[in-house]
C-alpha cells in the first residue's frame, strides 16, 4: 500500500488593511510560518494518536475590517494543512461568520442557538473571538478546533500588534499609520462629499 506524501501547507493571504504596517509579501510570509508551525503540530497530534484526523482548515477574518463588512468579505487569510485541508475551509469559514454574525461562538451555537443557523452551514464544531480578531477552525474534535484556533489567533494578534510597534518606531513623526503619513482616503473623500452638500445647513 502506497502512503501519499503530505502536502505541504496552502496559504491564501489577502493585504486586508495592512499595506502600510507590512511590506509587500510580509504578511504572507508570517501566515505562511505560522501555518507551517500549525501542520506541524496537527502532524505531530495526529501520529500521537491526540488528534483524529491530519489535516485541518482554518479562516482568519481582517481584524481593522468594519462591522458592516459582510463577513464573506472580511477573510484576511486561510490555512490549509494536511492532504484534507481545502475541504474542511468551508466549514472553518461558516463556523466563522456564524460567530461575527451573531456574537457567539459556533460551537456554542449549535446546541444553544440552531435557530441562528442556517441552512447549509455547519452542524458542530468551534471558532474564536480574541482581542477583536475572528477565526473558525475544522477537522477535530469540537474542544480541539477550538484550542487550534484561539492558540493560533493570540500567537497572530502577538504579531500583528509587533508589526506595528515596529511600523511606529519606523516612522517616529508620523500621527497615521500610514508610510505617507496621511490619513485613509475614504476619511477624507467622506469630509470632502459632506463639504460639498448644499442641502446642508453651514453657520460659520
Amino acid at each position: 500500500m502506497t502512503i501519499p506524501t503530505r502536502m505541504a501547507p496552502r496559504v491564501r493571504v489577502s493585504a486586508g488593511n495592512w499595506n502600510d504596517t507590512f511590506p509587500p509579501g510580509e504578511l504572507a510570509k508570517l501566515v505562511y510560518e505560522m501555518g507551517r508551525q500549525l501542520d506541524n503540530e496537527v502532524r505531530r497530534g495526529y501520529e500521537s494518536g491526540e488528534y483524529l484526523s491530519d489535516s485541518f482548515g482554518m479562516v482568519i477574518l481582517d481584524p481593522a475590517a468594519p462591522n458592516w463588512r459582510p463577513s464573506t468579505d472580511c477573510i484576511l487569510a486561510t490555512i490549509a494543512v494536511g492532504n484534507n485541508g481545502d475541504g474542511l475551509l468551508v466549514n472553518a469559514l461558516a463556523k466563522v461568520v456564524i460567530h461575527r454574525d451573531h456574537g457567539q461562538e459556533a460551537g456554542i451555537a449549535v446546541y444553544t442557538m440552531k435557530r441562528t443557523i442556517p441552512d447549509r452551514y455547519f452542524k458542530w464544531g468551534f471558532s474564536a473571538l480574541l482581542d477583536g480578531t475572528f477565526a473558525g477552525g475544522s477537522g477535530q474534535k469540537e474542544l480541539q478546533d477550538r484550542m487550534l484556533v484561539t492558540r493560533f489567533v493570540a500567537d497572530f494578534n502577538c504579531a500583528l500588534d509587533s508589526a506595528r510597534k515596529q511600523s511606529e518606531a519606523d516612522h517616529p513623526k508620523n500621527s497615521w499609520y500610514a508610510n505617507d503619513n496621511c490619513p485613509a482616503a475614504e476619511l477624507t473623500y467622506a469630509l470632502t462629499r459632506l463639504a460639498g452638500d448644499n442641502s446642508l445647513t453651514t453657520l460659520s
